[in-house]
């Protein structure tokens, strides 16, 4: 069964271990806490991800971010991002063991 999950963040990176799968939903800050929402299966296998928070005005890569969301605190403005193409440790594992695969169906 899938549940909504809250996970607190701050500004610059943020590696947050979920479960695989994990449905980004809403940003919001809470109790002055800047925090995402993610729908997951709490039952999955948890991977790490990463996100990057960054102050308006501030250098982003143009590749390897995906645009969450933005939320103010206090005086400042922040616009979230995830990693994507970082490689987790499941994607990492799976590539290992395809290899090792490949070499017991060759001749």
């Amino acid at each position: 069964m899938k549940t909504i999950w809250r996970y607190k963040i701050q500004p610059g990176s943020t590696i947050i271990e979920m479960p695989l799968c994990a449905e980004f939903l809403h940003l919001r800050v809470v109790d002055n806490y800047p925090s995402m929402y993610f729908l997951v299966d709490p039952d999955y296998f948890r991977v790490d991800r990463l996100f990057i928070t960054k102050i308006a005005g501030q250098d982003i890569a143009e590749e390897g971010v995906k645009y969450l969301g933005t939320f103010q605190q206090d005086d400042k403005v922040y616009h979230v991002m995830e990693g994507v193409g970082v490689p987790t440790e499941l994607e990492i594992e799976i590539d290992r063991l395809s290899k090792e695969i490949e070499k017991c169906e060759k001749p």
